[in-house]
């Protein structure tokens, strides 16, 4: 009788978890799927420029050295006021 309660027990929970597998798959195969690859370039003309300017200067004392910078960076802003940039768009820094 021992064997026969072991042996029910063992086909109660065992035939429900054969029915759980079986349907997970049954779905996992029948799963319809789209694959999809693809590839794309765009070419367009810049509208904006990053560049930094390095102007120095040797001189006897440092206040002289500056005065020729700034008529150096003088130079170089006038240069860049021809490409008609707005002068939002430049930084200088010291």
């Amino acid at each position: 009788m021992n064997i026969f309660k072991v042996g029910l027990m063992t086909l109660v929970f065992f035939a429900p978890l054969s029915l759980v597998l079986a349907s997970d798959y049954d779905q996992s195969h029948s799963v319809k799927t789209i694959v999809v690859q693809g590839n794309a370039s765009v070419s367009v003309e810049p509208d904006q420029i990053h560049f930094v300017i390095g102007v120095d200067a040797r001189a006897p004392t440092a206040g002289v050295a500056y005065k020729k910078v700034e008529q150096k960076m003088q130079q170089v802003m006038a240069a860049l006021n021809q490409f008609d940039i707005p002068k939002k768009d430049v930084q200088a820094m010291d």
